[in-house]
C-alpha cells in the first residue's frame, strides 16, 4: 500500500485599504478586490502547475508529488513509501515507469512511437502527451506534409491540436525543456482535503497597517496509481 503525505500550497491576496476605499465610488474603473482575487487564483494555478512537473522536494518537501518522482525508472527514488525495484515480482517493480528515455537527440515521430509503445499494456495506453512549445512545433512540422485540404475558397493551414496514436499532444509552458511525457490519465488523481479545497481563508487586517491580507489555500497531492503505464523522453531537440 502506498502512503503519501499532505502537501500544502497557498497564494497571497493583498490589498491596500486606502486604494480600495478610494476606488469605491460610482466612477470606479474596476473592482480592486475582484482583480486581486483573480491574480491570486492565477498565481495558485501557476504555482501548482510548476509543482506538477517537479519531484515534490521543493518548499521543504511541501510541493505536490509531481511527474519528477512519479514517472521514473530510478530505483533510488521511492514512491508512496515503497522502494522501486528492478526485481520482477517485487512490489516496487510495478512502480517503475514504462519508459525513461534519456538518450536525447533530434525528435522523430518514430522515436516517439517507440517510447509510446513502451507504456502500452493490453488495452491500457497513454492518452496525453504534454511537451514544450518547441517540441510541439517540431511535431507539427513533421505532421504537416501529410495534411490534406479539401478544395475551398480559403485553405486552412495547420491544425490546433495533434493526436498521436490514442494520445493528445499538448503544450505546457511548465514542461521541462526537451521533454515529452506519455501519460495515461486514467490512473492519476489530485486529492484535496474537504476543508481546504482551494479555500479562501478570508481577509485579515494587521493592527499596524492599512492593508487587507488574505490567502487561497489548498491541501492535497497528485497521485499516480500506476507508474508502470507512464513514461517520458527527454534531451530531445
Amino acid at each position: 500500500m502506498m502512503i503519501f503525505n499532505w502537501k500544502f500550497c497557498y497564494a497571497p491576496v493583498n490589498l491596500d485599504v486606502v486604494d480600495v476605499d478610494l476606488n469605491d465610488s460610482p466612477d470606479q474603473v474596476f473592482d480592486l478586490v475582484e482583480a486581486a482575487m483573480e491574480n491570486g487564483e492565477l498565481s495558485m494555478i501557476d504555482n501548482i502547475s510548476t509543482q506538477i512537473f517537479s519531484d515534490g522536494t521543493g518548499n521543504g518537501s511541501n510541493d505536490v508529488d509531481g511527474l519528477g518522482n512519479a514517472v521514473t525508472r530510478s530505483t533510488s527514488v521511492p514512491y508512496g513509501g515503497i522502494t522501486r525495484s528492478s526485481t520482477a515480482g517485487d512490489p516496487g517493480n510495478a512502480l517503475l515507469a514504462g519508459v525513461e528515455n534519456t538518450a536525447g537527440g533530434a525528435l522523430s515521430l518514430s522515436g516517439l512511437n517507440n517510447d509510446y509503445g513502451s507504456c502500452v499494456i493490453g488495452r491500457e495506453k497513454p492518452d496525453l502527451m504534454p511537451t514544450t512549445q518547441t517540441l510541439w512545433n517540431r511535431i507539427w512540422e513533421r505532421s504537416q506534409p501529410s495534411e490534406r485540404n479539401k478544395p475551398e475558397t480559403e485553405r486552412e493551414v495547420g491544425f490546433e491540436s495533434v493526436r498521436m496514436n490514442a494520445a493528445d499532444v499538448t503544450v505546457d509552458s511548465h514542461c521541462p525543456s526537451g521533454t515529452v511525457y506519455f501519460l495515461n490519465t486514467k490512473w492519476w488523481r489530485f486529492y484535496t482535503h474537504k476543508k481546504w479545497d482551494f479555500r479562501f481563508r478570508g481577509f485579515m487586517e494587521p493592527t499596524n497597517q492599512q492593508r487587507m491580507i488574505g490567502q487561497i489555500i489548498t491541501w492535497g497531492d497528485l497521485i499516480c496509481r500506476s507508474p508502470r503505464l507512464q513514461g517520458y523522453s527527454n534531451g530531445l531537440t
